[in-house]
């Protein structure tokens, strides 16, 4: 018995870590790093994914020039709906030798009810209690715990909930405008 549990673990095993990476990587359409940018929402459509957070929102707060955002499958927290992975990289010349990085993970859940639910699940593990709670973002905003290399922000709006990251410089005010301007025009 024990000569088919070893094989039998090493293809459980297998499928749960390839598995999930092939689920993870997103649909034919997600694009991970380094491939094809997301783009806007066809004309009509309601705005989802990486077209939540505009191009050009991002250069106005950070103020450089940033790459198209390249978009990949987000999971979904607990029983809630799937979500996008957006990256917008800033383009050459890089301050200090290093590429600005923002980092948007976005949820649009069925309801405000059931975002607010899946908001409030994850912020048990993800909230970094030694920082206050920014004010007057969206329904509800917490810092998490982070790199301090990379603060998040973790936003709630309606039937939104999202996560904003910054790196190289971890610019905490600069973050903070972004999400401020994205959850007002939510």
């Amino acid at each position: 018995m024990n000569s088919r549990v070893g094989p039998l673990a090493v293809v459980l095993f297998g499928f749960v870590m390839f598995g999930a990476g092939l689920a993870h990587a997103g649909p034919p359409g997600g694009v991970p790093r380094g491939g094809k940018p997301a783009r806007a929402a066809q004309s009509g459509a309601p705005a989802s994914g990486c077209a939540l957070l505009p191009l050009s929102l991002v250069e106005e707060v950070i103020g450089s020039k940033f790459h198209d955002p390249s978009e990949s499958k987000a999971m979904p927290a607990y029983s809630g709906a799937w979500g996008s992975n957006c990256e917008f990289s800033r383009m050459e010349p890089f301050p200090q030798g290093q590429d600005t990085r923002v980092d948007f993970m976005v949820f649009v859940e069925a309801s405000a009810a059931e975002a607010k639910t899946t908001f409030q699940k994850a912020a048990v593990f993800f909230t970094d209690h030694s920082k206050p709670a920014p004010s007057g973002l969206g329904d509800s905003a917490y810092w998490g715990v982070s790199d301090p290399d990379e603060p998040t922000i973790h936003v709630l709006k309606g039937k939104v909930h999202f996560q904003l990251g910054m790196m190289y410089p971890p610019d905490k005010t600069k973050l903070l405008h972004l999400a401020a301007a994205l959850a007002g025009r939510l």
